[in-house]
């Protein structure tokens, strides 16, 4: 998400992913947590996808909140001064509250898994191939039927990589 636009999420609604599974369907969603990627699908199945979308510019890794696309809502977000310098010594880590909608119904001893992850990355090649990225993560484990909004927690670590 970039100005309450997705161009992650409009090539999965586009594309629809029917070449992994053609009983999945897939919208964008206003709510009240901003807009939203809507899965649906009339039985339990996993799923994985994924898509790339390409730039024309140089993506800013060292600062993607408001320049960048990435995954919203954000609430809370504070800087982890532990975990930064981790990944690489131009690294910092952000962590955050989200949220997820979550509908199904199942035995309550079925757990469900959804994890969600972006990167944006700027790859080139001088004397081999050289990046710098920044990454984000949300996980939740869920456990029986679901209905509602769910509290995640994500990470978003920024300047990893090669910076001259």
């Amino acid at each position: 998400m970039i100005n309450n636009t997705s161009s992650v999420g409009m090539d999965i609604v586009e594309q629809n992913f029917n070449n992994k599974d053609p009983s999945w369907e897939y919208a964008l969603v206003d709510t009240e947590h901003g807009l939203m990627l809507s899965m649906k699908n009339e039985k339990a199945r996993s799923i994985d996808l994924s898509t790339m979308v390409f730039s024309n510019q140089t993506i800013d890794t060292m600062n993607p909140l408001g320049n960048e696309m990435v995954l919203m809502p954000k609430y809370n977000l504070t800087h982890n001064v532990n975990a930064s310098g981790t990944y690489s010594r131009t690294s910092e880590q952000l962590d955050y509250e989200s949220r997820i909608y979550a509908y199904y119904e199942t035995s309550s001893d079925v757990n469900v898994s959804i994890s969600i992850y972006l990167n944006g990355r700027n790859e080139w090649w001088i004397g081999g191939w050289q990046y710098n990225s920044y990454w984000e993560t949300m996980e939740t484990m869920l456990s029986g039927s679901q209905n509602g909004w769910t509290t995640v927690n994500g990470q978003l670590v920024t300047g990893e990589g090669t910076y001259y």
